[in-house]
């Protein structure tokens, strides 16, 4: 239930900044979804795997939250190489604190899309590992994250 309120608050918000046009801006000004390359933004583009995982893993940075990463762990998929750069440190992170495992094949498929059951997985066990580090998505670690353009 926690993943599906977290999967619909986050929807809701990029539906709304989407429509005023700044969703682009407030998710660019907060870090969480830099883009997909090219100055391109496309937020009604697929989401793919390793997008996903590089969202929650800026979005972690954004509260406030030490995201360590082992780079040792990407060398466990057979596709690593297909791994963007910038979503290496991300997948390794969320690895290491167990929100992701791989697709049983010993790939991470990270251009592929995410489906709904992959999704409410790892927002259930990214809510558990917030809690763990003591708050819930919508507490952030520091006093007071910065505004969002459009606020």
């Amino acid at each position: 239930l926690v993943a599906f309120v977290v999967l619909l608050t986050m929807n809701l918000w990029a539906a709304q900044l989407a429509r005023r046009g700044t969703y682009d801006a407030a998710a660019q000004a907060a870090e969480v979804d830099p883009g997909v390359g090219g100055n391109r933004f496309d937020p009604n583009g697929m989401l793919t795997r390793a997008q996903m995982v590089r969202m929650l893993y800026q979005y972690t940075r954004y509260l406030g939250y030490e995201t360590p990463a082992d780079r040792s762990l990407g060398s466990s998929f057979s596709d690593w190489s297909q791994v963007p750069a910038e979503a290496q440190d991300a997948v390794c992170w969320a690895v290491d604190t167990g929100l992701v495992q791989g697709m049983g094949d010993g790939t991470f498929a990270p251009g592929s899309g995410a489906t709904r059951a992959q999704m409410c997985t790892i927002l259930q066990r990214y809510e558990a590992l917030l809690q763990s580090y003591g708050t819930t998505a919508f507490e952030p670690a520091n006093e007071e994250p910065p505004a969002l353009a459009g606020d």
